[in-house]
């Protein structure tokens, strides 16, 4: 019998008074990620069948977007062409590399497990990201997306647009994602290990693969 693994996540805004209380997280407001067997199950393609396909379908999930957003790159300037405090709420760091836009917006999402083995995957779902891979069950960190786009290119975001992906790897190949607040400890481990880099720059990917976090010591007295 192949052994379920938890994964537990919750939407945030890092700077906010209340990171997890925004009104569009609330229970009855917030679009939850579903698998992309889950995302897709109205069309019907003959691979669908594949047991392979559908292996790495039930371990895909797909985020959706919170809320409407549409912005461009004018020149050097970055035009918020839909509610502006909206989308400054969820607004994190922005670059400009030639004529190419790094933008971070969210929100944000706390992903933790206490799987050891297990690492996380951020892919794209149909518009470009920066992608990453990680340790998730040696090293609690969020998940912030850069999303990429062309000088003068409109991007247009309406709530509920599938907007990236994640999939896992590690022991066993069922996964449960679970939507759930963090506790003071997750919160304090995330933290310290998102903030490491502007201290120590470089140590972070060698400390994660190991799965001791220098800061140990710290919460064990």
């Amino acid at each position: 019998m192949l052994k379920h693994s938890k994964i537990k996540y919750c939407p945030y805004i890092p700077d906010a008074q209340d990171p997890f209380g925004h009104p569009l997280f609330g229970p009855d407001v917030f679009i939850h990620p579903k698998t992309y067997l889950d995302h897709v199950q109205h069309q019907d393609f003959a691979h669908y069948q594949c047991p392979a396909w559908k292996s790495w379908a039930k371990n895909t999930w797909v985020f959706y977007s919170q809320f409407d957003a549409q912005y461009r790159l004018s020149g050097d300037r970055l035009v918020i062409d839909s509610d502006v405090d909206t989308f400054k709420e969820f607004m994190g760091e922005t670059e400009v590399v030639g004529d190419v836009l790094s933008i971070q917006f969210g929100p944000s999402y706390l992903i933790w497990t206490e799987n050891p083995n297990i690492w996380v995957e951020q892919i794209r779902y149909d518009r470009e990201v920066v992608p990453a891979h990680f340790p998730l069950g040696k090293w609690i960190r969020p998940l912030v997306t850069s999303y990429l786009s062309k000088r003068e290119e409109l991007v247009k975001i309406k709530r509920g647009d599938p907007l990236w992906c994640i999939r896992f790897s590690g022991a066993g190949e069922h996964y449960q994602l679970e939507c759930e607040e963090p506790k003071s400890e997750v919160i304090r481990k995330a933290k310290q290990n998102t903030l490491l880099k502007n201290y120590l720059p470089g140590m972070s990917w060698s400390v994660a693969q190991k799965g001791k976090c220098p800061f140990k010591m710290l919460w064990d007295k």
